[in-house]
């Protein structure tokens, strides 16, 4: 693409299959289009298995467009607030402690993948905050496997292949590749299957507690987070992002719930670990800026690190 774009100048067209595509990287005209004009230009594009992102239940954030876009991201923003990620910096610091724990014994013998590790710090995390699950479990998480495997898929995969090919097949394409993901365990329909049960346990615990009279104490998760998500964000109809009249649920519906908790494991998965593993491979071929850090942190934390290495 690099060498498309010094031969055919900053905008151009490609075909995805039968798909049309503008390929720009003039930034005045990004400006223009993303910020602007944002407006017009708000929706992702479709991926092949994505289905009708307007009028499917299940619809995440990066999925949606237009009002249906403005009201998640309306009832999302708050669980993501300095005072909602204060509540589960615990959890994190007790994650990143056993990370500590599991690397000690790497300290004298040489070098090492620190990718694993940080791989398996974020998905700990994330299984914590956002499915549920209570305590760290280096290494013995399926969903790492699931993921991984998730994110290996190329374009060149049977089904985004036919789906760029033969578009208008694509609500049949992805009708079948459920149906096989589903009899054959695929990695997209387990990670589904396990935020589903996460979100389904935690509603049925809440009506449990619900009958016996019992209020819903502070969040423990995301999940708790989700489900008092509750909009005061006017979101009109007839607004730039839509023109049809819509009825605006100030709460996220289940599906929604899990289809926000299936996002945030994938998008929070993959690029932590990567910059993780980066950084720490920027800090160890360069000493004397991680001799830096470390007093930074030391002057920071008063000497409170160290003595959790120890």
């Amino acid at each position: 693409m690099k060498e498309w774009t010094k031969q055919y100048g900053k905008v151009y067209g490609i075909y995805e299959g039968l798909i049309k595509v503008l390929v720009v990287s003039d930034l005045d005209m990004l400006q223009e289009l993303f910020i602007k004009k944002f407006d017009y230009f708000h929706g992702r594009k479709n991926l092949v298995l994505q289905g009708d992102v307007d009028n499917d239940d299940r619809v995440h954030v990066f999925e949606a467009r237009g009002l249906r876009w403005k009201r998640l991201r309306a009832l999302s923003n708050p669980t993501f607030s300095s005072s909602a990620l204060k509540k589960i910096h615990g959890t994190v610091e007790d994650s990143a402690l056993e990370l500590v724990r599991l690397l000690s014994p790497q300290a004298d013998r040489g070098a090492f993948n620190i990718h694993v590790y940080y791989q398996e710090l974020t998905m700990d995390i994330i299984c914590r905050i956002a499915l549920g699950q209570r305590t760290t479990n280096f290494f013995n998480n399926p969903l790492v496997n699931f993921v991984s495997n998730l994110f290996m898929r190329s374009m060149r995969w049977p089904p985004f292949l036919f789906g760029h090919l033969i578009p208008p097949a694509r609500p049949f394409i992805k009708w079948t590749f459920l149906k096989i993901a589903r009899l054959f365990g695929l990695s997209g329909s387990k990670i589904y299957e396990i935020a589903t049960d996460a979100v389904h346990l935690r509603l049925k615990q809440r009506e449990e507690d619900s009958k016996r009279g019992i209020e819903p104490g502070e969040p423990a998760d995301f999940i708790d987070l989700f489900i008092d998500a509750v909009s005061d964000e006017k979101i009109e109809d007839g607004s730039d992002f839509s023109k049809s009249e819509l009825h605006i649920t100030k709460r996220l519906t289940t599906p929604e719930i899990i289809a926000q908790c299936f996002v945030f494991l994938l998008a929070g998965f993959d690029t932590t670990a990567n910059s993780l593993a980066y950084a720490s491979y920027l800090l160890a071929k360069h000493p004397e800026k991680q001799k830096r850090l470390i007093q930074e942190v030391d002057e920071y934390c008063k000497g409170e690190v160290r003595s959790f290495i120890r």
